[in-house]
């Protein structure tokens, strides 16, 4: 779990630092609180919060890229499509956007991009790709890709009702978010 964290949060920081540093830092909180000549059940309740500290931050990175991703994944999308719409293989408009995008979408597309090229299956690489990032909207980018392959169809057109609708949906939530900032504000 703890790898799959550090994976989907795209740390740069090795994965051993944080395998080393849950127990120090439970060590750390279990000894001060015990300096501090307060009972055990606390010096444990602050060593089991404090080990897991480098999982929250974990968490945190992963959280800030995932929402980071959301949000620059339609601009994505609307420029494979154009790729497409421009006469380009399906692969070539992965690479324009790993070119093109700031990461964290660019970095997915181009690894995407770079799976295939090294002789991955295009449905193995895109569902490789759900696997690194949990996101609805990508997992429905890439059923539509992988079933527009087997049954054919404008590629282009549903990439585009895609991104329109991811679009229209964060226009929602941020709609939503104002109207209901008045009961929360006042709560």
């Amino acid at each position: 779990p703890l790898r799959a964290l550090h994976r989907q949060a795209d740390c740069e920081a090795p994965l051993g630092m944080f395998v080393l540093a849950m127990p120090l830092l439970a060590l750390v909180g279990m000894v001060t609180v015990l300096w501090m000549h307060l009972p055990f059940f606390l010096a444990l309740f602050c060593a089991v919060g404090c080990g897991y500290l480098p999982a929250v931050y974990l968490y945190w990175l992963k959280s800030q890229r995932m929402a980071k991703f959301e949000r620059q994944l339609p601009e994505a999308l609307e420029l494979v499509s154009r790729a497409l719409r421009a006469g380009h293989a399906f692969s070539v408009g992965l690479k324009l956007v790993g070119d093109e995008a700031a990461a964290p979408v660019g970095k997915e597309f181009r690894r995407v991009f770079d799976e295939v090229s090294m002789g991955v299956a295009l449905p193995e690489a895109l569902q490789n790709i759900t696997e690194r990032l949990h996101s609805v909207d990508l997992r429905f980018f890439v059923t539509s890709v992988l079933i527009q392959r087997e049954t054919g169809g404008n590629l282009a057109e549903i990439i585009d009702s895609l991104a329109g609708l991811i679009r229209k949906r964060f226009e929602l939530q941020l709609k939503v978010k104002a109207l209901s900032a008045e009961g929360r504000f006042s709560g």
